[in-house]
């Protein structure tokens, strides 16, 4: 996971980490955007097209 703090790919808000989970040997990340009142999941290697 990056280091860099992730943004909401919808309105660009800054998302809290919930949790991260390991599904089938990937880690999943639950991050929360409190702008948009939704959970976006990120995938450790898809991390890079969040950033912004």
């Amino acid at each position: 996971m990056s280091e860099q703090p992730n943004c909401c790919p919808h309105c660009q808000f800054r998302l809290d980490i919930i949790e991260t989970v390991l599904i089938e040997n990937e880690e999943i990340q639950v991050n929360y955007c409190e702008q948009c009142d939704s959970e976006v999941l990120m995938i450790d290697e898809d991390v890079w097209l969040w950033e912004f």
